[in-house]
């Protein structure tokens, strides 16, 4: 697995995009490489299925203009993920989990 991080959104979309693999926490870093620690949160998980990159913009798309405004949900503070699973992504089927922090807002109906 490797994951991409989606991490200092603001709100003008302007983020930061990380590729990182997991490791367990490093004491020292080399200078080019960086550690995030990704706190526990809860999460609503999408799944991009299809021709890469194709699949994952029209689904970004969907979660922020369409499922998050008219869900009960707002982002919460923290990085959005991708998690690609390094088996499946030469499969014209292939997927990518995304991963949105998330806090309730309204009464879930």
């Amino acid at each position: 697995l490797f994951y991409g991080i989606y991490s200092n959104l603001d709100y003008e979309n302007n983020f930061r995009f990380t590729i990182a693999y997991e490791t367990q926490p490093q004491k020292k870093l080399p200078r080019e490489m960086e550690q995030h620690l990704i706190p526990p949160r809860n999460y609503a998980v999408f799944t991009a299925k299809g021709p890469l990159p194709e699949s994952l913009v029209n689904t970004w798309h969907y979660i922020y203009g369409n499922w998050l405004p008219n869900s009960p949900y707002e982002r919460e503070k923290g990085v959005d993920l991708e998690v690609y699973d390094t088996r499946k992504l030469g499969e014209a089927s292939g997927s990518v989990d995304i991963y949105i922090p998330l806090k309730i807002v309204r009464p879930v109906r």
